[in-house]
């Protein structure tokens, strides 16, 4: 009898052995019944149960839960229950993935994932959603219809951990654009720069008989637009090439709590300067004072804020530009000594020009003086036609050429006159 007890203890823990080693070397099987259920107009649901046919005594397993959003965005979250919940914007669509993975099972792989999506909103009742936290507990949110509707509704919602269960409120102060409702103004406690959770937004309508429903969502300190700062320009005593810039902190927020740094546009000489300054009211600049100075602040929230920042202040000057006359006296001096150059520049080619360009000879002429000096000589010209305009249009005139010779005068001396000859007499 013992050894038939043996013998089937041994050919069962065999049988489990083998199963369990199988187990450890495959793939975990996937979660079962999964569903995706809407908890109210923005939160989800996503539930399911532990996998079939899984030796839970020797293999402890965990979920992966992926969240896909339409920009290719994704989240992961390991989950020890069965169920995930979260309040997302599903306007772009939403595809879950969940899958089993081993904790204490040994050498496993994960399961493959069993996917849920919330398709696309194709209908858009209004386009350009956004929001403005100007101040402590007030945001305005404005957006850009898409039709004519007019029975658009806004309601809005947060959830802080208490408000699961409750329905959104409806908007009670519209901002308009004609008869169109173009905007809401949110006031109240719940709107606070250091909350980190979003407020959800419901946009109802009717369009062609049918109704559709927007949803958004914004979180209101990455949204910050706060006044701009005030600022003052002041000179530093016994520094005169120094200013003082002083200012007042946006209006609105908890003044004890510093959210704000702070960025300048400085002009000095038609030199700008960039310049930040962190939590501080005032900053010392340099100055040239014989430039005109101009500056402007606008707020930037910081890490305790959020993100965002105010638009730029008016801009404030110190100063006057001192008269420079060099420049002046310049600008009209060298267009006036060019003008001088040119002009003393053409009258010395003129007078060179008759080397340089000499002019040629008009041939007109010579036939011309060719012509009457035949006739002076007697000389029958022909019958030619006359030209008045050929004495007027005289080019070349040959100068008179004057011939000089040198005459010596020599004094002749008078040849001797000849000895008379002498004739023989002739003998008696």
């Amino acid at each position: 009898m013992d050894l038939l007890f043996q013998g089937f203890f041994l050919v069962t823990f065999y049988w489990v052995t083998l199963a369990s080693t199988a187990e450890q070397t495959g793939v975990l099987p996937p979660p079962s019944r999964v569903s995706l259920q809407w908890v109210n107009d923005f939160c989800v649901n996503l539930s399911w149960s532990p996998p079939e046919n899984l030796n839970r005594s020797t293999c402890s397993v965990k979920y992966l839960v992926e969240e896909t959003m339409s920009g290719g965005e994704s989240n992961k979250f390991t989950k020890v229950i069965t169920n995930y919940q979260t309040c997302l914007d599903h306007e772009g669509g939403v595809t879950y993935t969940v899958r089993t993975q081993p904790d204490t099972c040994g050498q496993i792989n994960s399961s493959e994932g069993i996917t849920l999506s919330i398709p696309p909103v194709k209908e858009k009742l209004v386009k350009d959603f956004q929001c403005v936290y100007y101040m402590s507990g007030s945001m305005n949110c404005t957006w850009n219809p898409t039709s004519e509707a007019t029975d658009l509704q806004l309601y809005y919602w947060w959830n802080d951990g208490e408000r699961t269960h409750l329905p959104p409120e409806l908007c009670s102060l519209y901002l308009y654009s004609g008869n169109l409702k173009t905007g809401c103004h949110l006031h109240g406690s719940f709107l606070d720069v250091t909350a980190l959770y979003p407020v959800f937004f419901l946009i109802k309508g009717t369009r062609g008989g049918s109704a559709l429903r927007n949803t958004f969502h914004r979180l209101p300190r990455d949204n910050v637009k706060p006044s701009p700062p005030k600022l003052k320009i002041e000179p530093v005593p016994d520094k005169p090439n120094q200013l003082k810039l002083t200012w007042k902190e946006p209006s609105g927020f908890h003044p004890e709590l510093k959210y704000w740094d702070y960025e300048f546009r400085i002009t000095n000489c038609e030199e700008k300067q960039p310049k930040s300054a962190y939590q501080d009211t005032y900053v010392e600049v340099p100055y040239d004072q014989r430039c005109q100075f101009r500056a402007q602040v606008r707020a930037i929230c910081n890490y305790m804020c959020g993100k965002g920042a105010s638009d730029w202040s008016q801009e404030e000057s110190y100063g006057q530009d001192s008269s420079d006359w060099s420049f002046h006296v310049a600008f009209i001096a060298i267009p006036i000594i060019l003008t001088i150059c040119v002009i003393v520049l053409l009258l010395f080619l003129k007078k060179l020009q008759v080397l340089i360009l000499p002019q040629i000879p008009d041939p007109r002429k010579f036939l011309k003086e060719l012509i009457n000096s035949s006739e002076d000589q007697g000389v029958v010209r022909p019958n030619l036609p006359w030209d008045s305009s050929l004495d007027e249009r005289k080019v070349f005139v040959p100068e008179q050429t004057e011939v000089c010779l040198k005459i010596d005068v020599l004094e002749l001396k008078p040849e001797a006159e000849p000895e008379p000859e002498l004739k023989p007499k002739a003998e008696p």
